[in-house]
């Protein structure tokens, strides 16, 4: 189904509809997206189960079960991803737009007066356990959610029952799609519980991404309270809480509005200070004044004198510049000293310092600073025309600003990404804007739909190429782990130990990598992995001068089951069966020697030292504070990690932008954390396309820190930071007049 299909409901008279808020629609299109390919995995995943359960099969009718249930699931993919879209559409519909629920069909209220079969029952509890977990952990962001849900939708009082994002509605969605599968309830269960594995699992990323959207958005950017709630509240039950903000459209833009700063502004006046980033006090004068509506008319037709080409050419249009130019030319056209309202001028300066902070935001790199001050004429003549704009998150402009100066924290201004479809559609937006002077909200808006539009898709793609590459991190450092554990093992049971060379070869050249075979698939604690290690004990003693008749007679009993070990084994690893049977030979030869006495005819060696090169576990060799020189020891302490940076890089959460800084060149890297591996004590990074771009120990992440060669980027919303600051200057300025 498209995503612009509007699917058809049937409304009873009563029914109110309302239009549903755009970050809203944003947020289901981004479920929905996120869901289509959470879903298609989970279809892959069961081809998949479904192939391997029909081949450990104990009977053909088993075995005809999963092969039927794999062509049925294989069949119907496409239509049920269809399907289930189409039923989590009409959940957002049903459930946001109109006041009164959404009516069960006469169909199966009449199922449910009749006996329930023991399948649906099945099927129900297997669901309800699914919906029980997803809410009791993601309680908190299932709070947030229903806040800004409640905050867009006035008079709204999201619950369980009325939530589209509540584990309950997909998983009921996800059922209704499934409902015309022609499967049997055990095959329908192993669908439930890949469901489970990939879509329930998956839910606190789609829960965070939600929530972040919406805070993007400027809907209840911070939620004080983590109120926990019953899991089985009902709507009525469930009060907006006192920390809850206002419905969005009267949500304050920060902790600084218009009347705040202005407020700050007026006491700096009264204080005789004229801040150097302030215009000149134009409404001192005593001339006459000019009118907001000629003040509007005047930018507009500055803006629309300049080209874009020239906007280009020379980066950034100042704000200052612009305003002394048109007051210069009022008082060449009438009586000097021309003046400004007072308000007027306390917004120019307001948006002046705005582009002041821009200019100078670490977190944005430079030619995103560039293109987002491009907008200034723009923005000053929303701004003083708009009150709404300094006093809500979700004015059109801002969104389009914070929109702009996010998706820019990933750029590298050494690789602009002029290819980029991002950047690219960012210029187009910000030239539509430029050559449109009379520019107003609506047209931000709709700017902001497209960038959104696009923004999305590589979003979506770099989120695919992000999972593979912690993945393949993730399997690396696992891999890599379990080398470092299989080569202590050898190097234990082989230190200071004489066997013959090609005893000491195999173990370590061939039966390594069934080592690392079987620990990788059946894991540490698996008997599998015991009996792989046990032989490496066996094959050691079997090789050993025994005199005595008791232990010959046991290596007599121990080398058939032996050898039939070793060549199973090697089938993991060799698949060359002659291959195999030349390395078993071997050591059959060894063996067929030490049983006829002629153990005089075996070499025995300790292991040479290519053998115990092979085996050795990467350690950095640490010096004693007395073995150190002088210039050692001072590298010690410059090197030496403060607990302070440890915390700061233990408190890092994936998703973190980063800017390291490469001592040698001056290059800056932005990057984001991806992946924290446990196996190796390290940090994946990606670029904004989901690349690996580097991997880093954790204590190298603190040591950068600590030398001021890695920064963590401010993600908060640009208007947010900006204002902020602000605010904190003005207020500086007014206590040091004071002190």
């Amino acid at each position: 189904m498209g995503r612009d299909t509007k699917a058809s409901h049937p409304l009873t008279s009563k029914s109110a509809v309302r239009a549903m808020p755009r970050p809203l629609q944003q947020v289901r299109e981004l479920v929905l997206d996120t869901l289509q390919v959470h879903l298609a995995q989970v279809m892959s995943n069961c081809d998949d189960t479904f192939f391997e359960l029909s081949g450990k099969s104990a009977s053909n009718s088993e075995q005809n079960l999963y092969f039927e249930s794999m062509r049925e699931v294989r069949a119907r993919k496409d239509s049920i991803l269809s399907e289930c879209r189409r039923q989590l559409y009409q959940v957002f519909d049903q459930q946001l737009l109109h006041d009164t629920p959404a009516q069960v069909p006469e169909s199966l209220v009449q199922d449910g007066l009749s006996l329930v079969a023991d399948d649906d029952i099945e099927q129900d509890v297997a669901l309800s356990s699914m919906v029980s977990k997803a809410r009791a952990s993601n309680q908190e962001a299932l709070y947030h959610i229903k806040c800004r849900i409640d905050a867009l939708i006035p008079g709204f009082q999201a619950g369980d029952q009325n939530n589209p994002l509540d584990p309950e509605a997909l998983c009921k969605s996800f059922k209704q799609a499934t409902a015309d599968l022609d499967l049997d309830i055990v095959a329908r269960i192993v669908l439930f519980k890949q469901f489970d594995r990939e879509v329930i699992a998956g839910l606190p990323d789609i829960y965070q991404a939600a929530n972040e959207l919406l805070i993007e958005a400027g809907v209840l950017p911070t939620i004080k309270s983590s109120v926990k709630k019953q899991a089985s509240a009902s709507p009525t039950s469930q009060a907006t809480p006192p920390e809850a903000q206002p419905p969005a459209a009267e949500t304050p833009a920060s902790d600084f509005g218009l009347a705040q700063l202005g407020s700050l502004m007026n006491s700096l006046h009264k204080l005789s200070i004229q801040p150097a980033s302030f215009i000149p006090r134009y409404s001192a004068r005593s001339g006459p004044v000019v009118t907001q509506e000629e003040l509007l008319r005047l930018l507009a037709e500055l803006q629309a004198s300049i080209s874009y080409e020239e906007i280009l050419h020379q980066q950034t249009q100042d704000i200052r510049s612009a305003l002394k130019q048109i007051m210069a030319s009022m008082d060449e056209v009438g009586s000097p000293d021309h003046a400004l309202d007072s308000p007027d001028e306390d917004v120019i300066n307001l948006v002046a310092m705005f582009f002041d902070f821009v200019l100078n935001d670490p977190a944005l790199p430079l030619s995103f600073q560039a293109l987002i001050s491009r907008l200034q004429l723009p923005i000053l003549k929303l701004a003083l025309r708009d009150a709404d704009f300094f006093d809500t998150n979700r004015h059109p402009a801002r969104i389009l600003i914070n929109d702009i100066a996010r998706l820019g924290v990933g750029c590298d201004d050494t690789n602009p990404g002029k290819q980029d479809l991002v950047v690219v559609a960012i210029e187009e937006i910000i030239q539509a804007i430029h050559d449109n002077p009379g520019a107003d909200a609506t047209l931000f808006e709709a700017m902001c739909g497209k960038l959104q539009a696009v923004a999305s898709k590589q979003q979506h793609k770099a989120e695919l190429i992000e999972k593979r590459a912690r993945e393949t991190a993730s399997g690396q450092a696992r891999t890599e782990a379990a080398r470092d554990k299989i080569r202590q093992e050898l190097q234990q049971r082989l230190k200071d130990t004489e066997l013959p060379e090609p005893i000491g070869k195999f173990l370590v050249e061939d039966w390594q990598n069934v080592l690392l075979m079987t620990y990788l698939k059946q894991g540490e604690n698996s008997a599998e992995w015991i009996e792989t290690l046990q032989l490496v004990d066996d094959l050691i003693w079997s090789v050993g001068d025994h005199d005595d008749d008791k232990s010959r007679a046991r290596r007599a009993r121990l080398l058939p089951a032996l050898g039939e070990s070793i060549r199973k084994g090697l089938r993991k690893t060799v698949a060359n069966k002659a291959e195999r049977e030349a390395i078993a030979g071997v050591i059959d030869n060894i063996h067929g020697l030490l049983q006829q006495g002629r153990a005089d005819e075996v070499r025995y060696d300790a292991l040479q030292p290519e053998r115990e090169e092979a085996l050795q576990v990467e350690q950095q060799a640490q010096k004693s504070w007395q073995e150190m020189s002088a210039v050692e020891r001072q590298q010690a302490k410059q090197e030496r990690i403060t607990y302070d940076n440890i915390r700061k890089v233990d408190a890092l959460e994936p998703g973190t932008w980063m800017i390291f800084v490469d001592p040698a060149s001056g290059d800056s890297l932005r990057c984001k954390l991806a992946a924290r591996l446990e196996e190796t004590d390290s940090f994946i990074f990606v670029n904004r396309f989901g690349f690996k771009s580097l991997e880093k120990k954790r204590k190298d992440v603190a040591h950068e820190l600590q030398l001021n060669r890695a920064t963590v980027i401010d993600s908060r919303p640009l208007f947010d930071r900006a204002f902020s600051k602000i605010a904190y200057s003005l207020k500086e300025m007014g206590q040091a007049a004071t002190s």
